[in-house]
């Protein structure tokens, strides 16, 4: 069993598998629910992928300068 630390938030899902002390990698999942994108004020369309990728890869830069 590998130790990880999971997070969640308003439908915001952060998995950090660790192994030997160091993070392996980061996932983060937003999913595609009514209140997430009114909370990012970003609407449910594909075209509005890049911007929701912008905002997963934000929340990763913040967890790891923690």
């Amino acid at each position: 069993m590998i130790p990880s630390l999971h997070i969640d938030y308003k439908g915001i899902r952060i998995k950090q598998p660790h192994k030997e002390g160091w993070a392996l990698r980061t996932e983060t999942t937003i999913n595609n629910t009514y209140l997430n994108t009114y909370l990012f004020y970003i609407g449910k369309k594909l075209r509005n992928l890049p911007a929701l990728r912008r905002i997963g890869f934000q929340v990763n830069l913040q967890l790891l300068q923690v």
